[in-house]
């Protein structure tokens, strides 16, 4: 490969003639050759100096607002991370608490359905020990008006009753339609009696 020979250009700078007023020039510290004077440097020196020191302060409050701001943050971070780390937690607990609760619940309603059954049983159990009662109170009282009238007929039920032999004794009470309740009593000898 050939080695390419750089070129070079020249730039032609057209210097441009500014005219100034003899107050600018005052101003600016020009001379007649227009040129600026060293009291104008020193003052655009010494300028130059008040603005990088005022830039320098201005970086070093930047930096320290910086690393103020990143400290906030910082702190906020680890705040917004332990919450969420107690989030967790408790929504751990939370499920944990619903599982338990759902597995009770569960339980409480295979309990209810047991319960209903067993109320169910017992409401028909009342129902019947309910009639029973109501026959054995109606055999009582009818028993009852019947020593009454045995009474008023003078006879002695205790000398009476003494005496009697074995015999198989069955009643039976009925409540009719009109409210009056009838009263039925068989007294059959057992076979093995024959007196």
């Amino acid at each position: 490969m050939a080695l390419l020979k750089k070129k070079k250009t020249k730039i032609k700078v057209a210097l441009s003639k500014v005219y100034m007023t003899d107050s600018q020039k005052k101003k600016y510290g020009v001379c007649e050759h227009k040129h600026v004077n060293y009291n104008f440097l020193e003052k655009l020196c010494r300028y130059q100096q008040k603005f990088i020191k005022s830039q320098f302060k201005k970086e070093e409050d930047l930096k320290l607002d910086h690393n103020h701001s990143r400290d906030i943050h910082i702190k906020r971070l680890k705040t917004l991370v332990k919450a969420v780390k107690d989030l967790r937690q408790k929504n751990t607990d939370v499920e944990y608490q619903f599982k338990v609760l759902s597995t009770d619940h569960k339980e409480l309603q295979d309990y209810h359905k047991e319960l209903a059954e067993k109320h169910e049983d017992c409401l028909c159990k009342n129902e019947k020990i309910l009639k029973d009662h109501h026959d054995i109170t109606r055999a009582y009282m009818g028993l009852h008006h019947l020593g009454k009238e045995a009474k008023d007929f003078k006879v002695d039920i205790k000398k009476h009753q003494k005496m009697l032999p074995e015999y198989e004794f069955h009643q039976k009470h009925e409540l009719l339609e009109s409210g009056r309740v009838k009263h039925i009593y068989k007294i059959i000898p057992k076979k093995g009696n024959k007196k």
